[in-house]
């Protein structure tokens, strides 16, 4: 495995708490290097079934073990304020023991690789993908990790030679991060409501994705377009800070920092000799120039050729069928009203199905884009809070329940604009993620529609 020699996480003991895909991948990666690894699942199912894969691990939870390890490994999906402290938290807090994440992990483990980290509410996901594809279109080793595919500690990560590490990290695991861990770059791309689930204000939630800044070393990037980025970004400049701060902006030509205003990118207020066609790629802007800036620093070439031919990743402002009169388009991914507003922004003679879990207070970050919408169709949990929205908003609408019946209701009535989900609500009411919904909604609307994709 190449594992440091002189690591400080050799030989010791270790708790891993939470037995997804990250737990699992850490218990691969510290059986050669920990004296011994306990771990416990609240889920008892999925729990019996990963103790017969891992015989040498100790599965037991009796506090009197876990009180004497030298570090704790949580799943991200553990709470750590709210609703409630996780019991973990509160066995770490108790006994002094240091808390460590699979990220944490990696870097010390590729100490001599470059990394890239990428939180936001939006559009982490493609993001990291696009600077992965502009690596490897230079012949740069790299490979993406944290929140997005494999888990940070896979085999196939960890034992590989790789020397770019791009991140994807949600703010669960920027709240997890060793104090000692520092990435080469981080880019913030927007911080907008989400995971009330999880925060109990959106200042908590702010914050918590504001840590990477603590974490970066060398530059720091912010789209400051966001109320909150703008904030920090001003207090950061009157800072001393270890990194050098790059702005972006899609909204107005900035003096210092990098602009992309109509297709067009700006350096320090003048403009570049790049243009962009928007039309020849389904990218956002924000994914657009928070590559950009990262091609400057690390020095990769072919830029545009990157952005046109990156393939757009699934569920995200996905076409699933085109012909001169219907587009359909799978925009699953949107699980809050700022995703949603892109794709609003973006298409037009909309018929906009929505609904699901609601996450925010209210709908009126959409209020801009509705005249884009023919018809609305609402379904899941919250679709009466869809309802009162458009009553208030004069929005024609259509109250479906579930995703089945709003595609037949359109099939009745619809031969041509954009059939667009873009539910703004998270999809667990009716599905396991927002990956299920997509898939079904992308099988349903080609069976009905009688088309292929």
């Amino acid at each position: 495995m190449n594992t440091p020699i002189n690591s400080k996480y050799k030989n010791k003991k270790f708790g891993i708490y939470g037995l997804g895909k990250t737990g699992i991948s850490a218990i691969q990666f510290l059986q050669e290097i920990a004296t011994e690894i306990y771990a416990w699942d609240d889920n008892i199912k999925n729990l019996n079934k990963i103790k017969e894969q891992f015989l040498n691990v100790i599965f037991s939870w009796k506090i009197e073990l876990w009180q004497e390890l030298d570090y704790i490994i949580t799943s991200p999906g553990l709470p750590q304020n709210h609703p409630h402290k996780h019991k973990v938290y509160i066995i770490a807090k108790k006994n002094k023991i240091p808390l460590l994440s699979d990220v944490d992990l990696l870097l010390e483990h590729k100490k001599r690789s470059f990394f890239i980290a990428v939180t936001g509410s939006n559009g982490k996901s493609t993001t990291v993908s696009l600077i992965d594809h502009i690596f490897k279109y230079n012949s740069k080793s790299s490979c993406v990790a944290g929140n997005i595919g494999k888990a940070s500690l896979n085999k196939d990560i960890v034992h590989n030679n790789i020397e770019n590490y791009i991140l994807e990290l949600s703010s669960f695991q920027l709240e997890m991060l060793s104090k000692s861990t520092f990435f080469d770059i981080g880019v913030i791309l927007n911080i907008t409501p989400d995971h009330n689930e999880r925060y109990l204000t959106f200042d908590d939630y702010f914050n918590a994705k504001a840590l990477l800044i603590r974490h970066t070393s060398k530059l720091m990037i912010i789209n400051i377009d966001y109320p909150y980025t703008f904030k920090l970004f001003n207090k950061l400049k009157k800072s001393p800070v270890k990194f050098q701060l790059l702005p972006i902006s899609l909204n107005k030509v900035l003096s210092v920092g990098l602009s992309l205003i109509n297709g067009v990118i700006y350096k320090n207020g003048i403009k570049l000799n790049i243009s962009i066609n928007l039309l020849k790629t389904d990218l956002h802007n924000e994914n657009i120039l928070a590559s950009f800036a990262i091609c400057q620093y690390s020095r990769v070439h072919y830029f545009l050729d990157c952005v046109y031919s990156f393939k757009g990743l699934p569920h995200r402002l996905e076409i699933i069928y085109k012909d001169t009169n219907l587009m359909i388009v799978n925009d699953s991914k949107a699980t809050n009203t700022a995703a949603t507003s892109i794709a609003l922004k973006k298409f037009r003679k909309i018929h906009w199905i929505a609904g699901g879990v609601f996450k925010e207070n209210n709908l009126e970050a959409l209020a801009q884009f509705l005249q884009n919408i023919e018809h609305s169709y609402f379904i899941g949990q919250d679709s009466e809070k869809f309802v009162n929205f458009s009553k208030k908003k004069s929005l024609p609408y259509t109250n479906c329940q579930n995703l089945s019946a709003a595609l037949d209701m359109i099939k009745s009535r619809v031969t041509n604009g954009t059939i667009l989900l873009s539910p703004a609500c998270a999809s667990f009411d009716q599905w396991k993620d927002f990956t299920a919904r997509g898939n079904e909604f992308k099988k349903l609307a080609l069976q009905k529609f009688n088309v292929v994709s």
